[in-house]
């Protein structure tokens, strides 16, 4: 067989990634190419520059790589400068409001979903999921910051549970030490605001003890879906040795692996899957039933308004 550098074998094996599980970010492209038997760790960022140099060369495209970087808002200029251009404008607009309104996909649903990741590379990723169920994602980036959390997601938690919901609370980390101690810091300063101790399976936060449900009946339910030792088991994952400058190594688990490593389409249905096991159809019935019934009133009014124009 011919020999080939490890830039060429990834030129060929990079682009068939994409082709089967859509959009990634580099990191996730690296595990596969490990999983794959082509680069070592050492080698995840040469990885990310031959990917680089595929996009600059349209072997893949620029939305292949996925980054951790926020939508671009540029500002606006507008096309015309005649006002009334701009009020023919408005007029249409306001004529669409009946067909775009809608009550939120949550309205009548008793169990709300809201994921908190350590991972804001993996968010584009996540949303691929989250964004058609409708479904918050909170990025910690590491320890959890008090203010944020506190005066806008917490509050947002509790006006839900105000009206009887129960707040699912579903962690996405890494399988190692920080990756355990950040949502066990999340849970304690949660504790501390809410009324009544969240609920949840002690294991999702200390892995060695045994099975034992904390807090039952309460608003707040909290779950790790990934990453656990024992999906790092049952999925094959390579164990990395975890950082011995750690203040906290060895605490939870005696070695670390990564969200990145687990194979991208069973992340993205163990996600799925979580979020619709609590959907209710029934209660989805009653949303598009009661949207309806207050499409009717605006569109007469709207009508009404705009009768004349």
């Amino acid at each position: 067989m011919k020999w080939m550098s490890l830039a060429s074998v990834l030129r060929k094996f990079l682009p068939t990634v994409y082709e089967k599980y859509g959009a990634l970010n580099a990191r996730q492209y690296a595990y596969r190419a490990e999983a794959a038997g082509l680069v070592t760790k050492k080698q995840f960022k040469y990885v990310n520059s031959v990917l680089t140099r595929l996009r600059e060369q349209n072997v893949i495209p620029w939305k292949a790589v996925l980054d951790s970087s926020r939508e671009f808002q540029p500002y606006r200029v507008i096309d015309s400068e005649d006002p009334e251009d701009y009020i023919e404008y408005c007029k249409s607009r306001f004529k669409e409001f009946p067909d775009q309104f809608s009550l939120p996909r949550w309205q009548y649903q008793k169990v709300i979903p809201v994921i908190f990741t350590e991972k804001e590379g993996l968010i584009q990723y996540f949303e691929m999921v989250t964004k058609f169920r409708a479904v918050s994602i909170y990025a910690q980036k590491g320890q959890v910051g008090k203010s944020h959390l506190h005066e806008v997601v917490f509050p947002w938690m509790m006006r839900q549970a105000a009206k009887g919901k129960i707040m699912r609370m579903i962690y996405l980390g890494d399988c190692d030490d920080e990756g355990f101690q950040i949502p066990l810091t999340l849970l304690q300063i949660i504790s501390k605001w809410a009324e009544g101790k969240p609920q949840f399976n002690i294991r999702d936060l200390f892995p060695r003890y045994p099975d034992r449900i904390e807090g039952k009946g309460s608003i707040l339910t909290f779950e790790r879906l990934v990453l656990k030792p024992e999906q790092v088991e049952s999925m094959g994952l390579r164990k990395d040795p975890l950082n011995p400058r750690s203040t906290i190594a060895k605490k939870f688990v005696d070695f670390k692996c990564e969200v990145e490593a687990v194979e991208p389409s069973i992340l993205r249905s163990i996600i799925e899957e979580a979020i619709d096991e609590t959907w209710d159809e029934k209660a989805e019935e009653k949303r598009q039933q009661k949207t309806e019934e207050i499409k009717k009133p605006i569109k007469e009014k709207i009508e009404d308004l705009s009768k004349d124009w």
